[in-house]
């Protein structure tokens, strides 16, 4: 019954978390400490498919101080398309702990520090939907890249992640892997701050 409840409470919980905007006059020492988060899945719908892997690195002064990572079995099958994309397979997870063992970590992990990550309503959806507490916090700020990266990038450029990176010259190694994801977003946001205060 509860999980129904919060499935169907999704969308309006969505429709209430405003981003943070970055503009010409910011001032990055405003951005002390933050954590950057990012999930892996076995789709697209936060309803129907399952979380494989967490993970958020914690920045100071634009420093990782400290990371939080963990694959998660799903308990359904991960399909070849999606380990195609993220190189995560059944084997890798059928001794991993369940979600509901560690979202209250993770939780505990991020829990006073502004959040950060990339397309992060995708990331919140799944987390909410699995029983993550982080968007009751009080006096946080959410940042998401891929908005902010509207306002550098040309009209034309692709916004996935890789993209993005690419355009900075950033090197991959480990796309689609959220503790990578994670670094290599706190990488891209710190360019496009520049950009932006720059521009």
């Amino acid at each position: 019954v509860k999980n129904t409840f919060i499935y169907e409470d999704l969308e309006e919980k969505m429709k209430n978390v405003i981003f943070s905007k970055i503009g010409k006059s910011f001032d990055k020492s405003r951005l002390f400490k933050f954590v950057v988060i990012d999930v892996e899945t076995t789709g697209l719908s936060a309803n129907r498919n399952k979380i494989v892997e967490i993970s958020a690195i914690k920045f100071i002064d634009f420093e990782p101080v400290e990371s939080f990572s963990t694959l998660v079995n799903p308990r359904v099958s991960i399909s070849e398309e999606v380990t195609l994309i993220n190189s995560i397979n059944n084997d890798m997870v059928k001794n991993s702990p369940l979600i509901f063992e560690v979202i209250e970590d993770f939780d505990d992990f991020v829990n006073g520090f502004d959040i950060v990550g990339y397309n992060t309503i995708f990331d919140l959806k799944f987390l909410y939907v699995n029983g993550s507490k982080i968007l009751e916090q009080k006096g946080i700020k959410i940042y998401d890249v891929c908005e902010l990266a509207a306002k550098v990038l040309e009209k034309d450029d692709k916004r996935d992640l890789n993209s993005v990176c690419e355009k900075y010259n950033i090197y991959r190694k480990n796309s689609h892997r959220s503790l990578s994801d994670c670094y290599a977003t706190k990488l891209v946001f710190e360019k496009i701050i520049d950009d932006i205060i720059e521009k």
